[in-house]
């Protein structure tokens, strides 16, 4: 009998923890989708707003001269960075995001299918 009881608080306390856990993980889960959808989001407005960059439209008669060869050159420069940074390392980033999401709902799938055995095997010591 104490065998059975010390067994049935070691479940008790393992489906506990395990439901901590879980709860742990769905919310790094949550936190992490937020991420991806602002950063997502951010992303699009980024592309959208791209062609900014060579706005105003400079020709010999809006402005001419060594200024506004520096300007070109900075525009330039401006538009490298945009290809930078909404190219490769966004899609980095999401696809990161992306795998600790998979990551955690594993952890998740897998820790509450160990709540269910540790739930049967609970049920068949109190029976």
């Amino acid at each position: 009998m104490e065998h059975n009881e010390a067994k049935i608080h070691s479940l008790n306390s393992g489906i506990s923890q395990l439901g901590s856990l879980v709860r742990d993980y769905e919310d790094k889960v949550r936190r992490l989708k937020n991420a991806y959808a602002q950063i997502s989001s951010e992303q699009e407005e980024f592309h959208t707003n791209r062609q900014l960059v060579k706005e105003p439209a400079l020709s010999a008669h809006t402005w001419a001269g060594r200024h506004a060869r520096d300007f070109e050159e900075i525009r330039s420069e401006m538009e490298s960075e945009y290809n930078l940074l909404s190219g490769e390392d966004t899609e980095a980033i999401l696809q990161d995001l992306e795998d600790k999401i998979t990551y955690y709902e594993d952890l998740i799938s897998s820790a509450r299918s160990r709540i269910g055995s540790m739930n049967s095997e609970l049920n068949l010591l109190m029976n």
